[in-house]
């Protein structure tokens, strides 16, 4: 993984994952463009998409993926992951 996807993976994790797990939640949803906004639009919405859609960002913070909503050319879209 790149420093840039490391980056993101970061982000997403800290800001999505880890308080959807410190809440207890189940799953999470992740959105490309909630993602993209809140890295001000510094990365691309298809290296988002790329991030959470590798196995890698999975295998990493242990997630499972249950459900990736939008098309694959598409760059926007959500992810839903067990936690």
């Amino acid at each position: 993984m790149t420093v840039t996807a490391e980056r993101v993976s970061a982000f997403i994790f800290t800001n999505h994952i880890l308080p959807a797990r410190e809440r207890g939640e189940r799953t999470v949803i992740v959105s490309v463009r909630q993602v993209w906004r809140g890295l001000d639009g510094e990365f691309p919405l298809h290296l988002i998409r790329g991030v959470l859609g590798s196995m890698r960002f999975r295998n990493t913070y242990h997630l499972g993926l249950v459900a990736r909503e939008g098309s694959r050319d598409d760059p926007e879209g959500t992810f839903i992951f067990n936690l």
